[in-house]
């Protein structure tokens, strides 16, 4: 993963960890016997919780950030490519192994000899 990615990620989870401390804050203990005899009904109909417009915002934002950053990633993010340098009739790249390959492409020359280095961080 790039660095991009891990800050999104991280990004996410502390909201998440803070929206999760936010609304236990902001549950309302109640005892049973201080409900109201409305509350203490079961009905089979969906009752409407009401969010203020301010989460709704920042939801909705996310999600359109998050489609986003995957449309980016899948479709509009090129694959980086090198050309093989010839040393003495052979094409050599050296290629990076740290979470995935870098470059992810190599180009090279048709019935020419190549050798691949691959550098592991």
């Amino acid at each position: 993963m790039n660095k991009i990615a891990i800050a999104i990620i991280g990004s996410v989870v502390s909201l998440g960890l803070v929206f999760g401390i936010a609304s236990n804050k902001a549950v309302a203990q109640m005892s049973h016997e201080q409900m109201q005899p409305s509350q203490t009904k079961q009905t089979s109909q969906f009752r409407r919780i009401e969010q203020p417009l301010w989460a709704k915002g920042i939801v909705t934002a996310g999600g359109l950030g998050l489609i986003a950053l995957e449309l980016w990633w899948f479709l509009l993010s090129k694959p980086k490519s090198q050309k093989a340098r010839s040393k003495q009739d052979i094409q050599e790249v050296t290629i990076t192994v740290d979470g995935g390959y870098e470059p992810s492409q190599v180009v090279v020359n048709a019935l020419q000899r190549v050798r691949l280095n691959f550098y592991r961080k």
